[in-house]
């Protein structure tokens, strides 16, 4: 699961404390990476997830806060996840 903080929340609008420079760069970065999982590993990634905080995110541009597995999935299934992300990283910021 990819998330993306918005710095911006629906009732209230921007949130000027919290500047993100990066929104776009993050969401296209993660919109990236979403496609390149469906095409290779098809269900592999859910939704991208969009928050109202930065997390971080405003530190570089292509920022990505990844969620890997659940309280239903074990370390070794998680790890083994871990193999699927670096190809799919290796594939959006090298190419193929």
């Amino acid at each position: 699961m990819f998330f993306n903080g918005l710095s911006r929340s629906r009732t209230n609008g921007n949130i000027d404390y919290l500047p993100n420079p990066y929104i776009q760069d993050n969401l296209a970065f993660s919109l990236q990476m979403q496609i390149d999982a469906e095409n290779k590993y098809p269900g592999f990634v859910r939704h991208i997830y969009l928050r109202a905080y930065r997390y971080n995110l405003h530190l570089m541009p292509k920022s990505l806060l990844v969620e890997a597995g659940a309280q239903t999935n074990t370390v070794e299934e998680m790890m083994n996840a871990m193999e699927v992300l670096s190809e799919m990283l290796e594939d959006v910021l090298v190419g193929e």
